[in-house]
């Protein structure tokens, strides 16, 4: 069963309904109104019932500015208790665009909200950082390889140097490097 919630009172008419989504198969989707689900600004129950909240907000966001900016202060303190980082900051963004423009400005401005944002957005960068120079640090020992073996006679095939500069893994290129010193041919590197 699917159940679609339906933002505004246009369109779709409510109620089980059964509907082809893909592949040929028939599906029971049930619409459901913003009538029919709750407002939801008690951040307690936003808690226990952080999913409900998730609903809440996005039938009820584009509504009034206060009560939606209400719900999303109360769905976000619901989102900020889950564990993993990524499901929280993939429901903040759902909240945000669930929201209307004046809502959204202003709960963007929350002290909660930019915080929450703020620590995403620096550990997003910094692993984005150590990324980048582990593929760097890669990317270096793969050329050096391709130097040694160069200034000492050794012929690669095209898949040799191909999978040299393709890999990744800095302590099978470490490896690479030592052997590149001492092998005879290249197929003695990946021995």
């Amino acid at each position: 069963m699917v159940v679609a919630v339906r933002a505004c009172e246009i369109g779709v008419e409510e109620g089980p309904q059964r509907r082809r989504l893909g592949n040929g198969v028939l599906y029971r989707v049930h619409v459901i109104g913003p009538e029919g689900v709750p407002i939801i600004t008690d951040e307690e129950r936003a808690v226990r019932e952080p999913y409900l909240a998730m609903l809440s907000v996005m039938a009820h966001g584009q509504g009034e500015r206060d009560t939606a900016v209400a719900i999303a202060r109360a769905t976000a303190r619901a989102i900020l208790e889950l564990r993993r980082e990524d499901q929280r900051l993939l429901y903040l963004t759902i909240v945000q665009s669930s929201l209307g423009e004046a809502a959204r400005k202003v709960f963007e401005m929350l002290p909660e909200t930019q915080q929450f944002l703020l620590e995403s957005h620096r550990r997003l960068l910094a692993e984005g950082r150590a990324a980048g120079r582990t593929e760097g640090r890669a990317e270096g020992r793969a050329e050096d390889i391709l130097k040694i073996l160069a200034k000492r006679g050794i012929a690669l095939t095209d898949g040799q140097r191909q999978r040299i500069l393709d890999s990744k893994d800095l302590a099978a290129l470490d490896r690479w490097f030592d052997r590149a010193l001492a092998v005879t041919a290249a197929d003695e590197l990946f021995e």
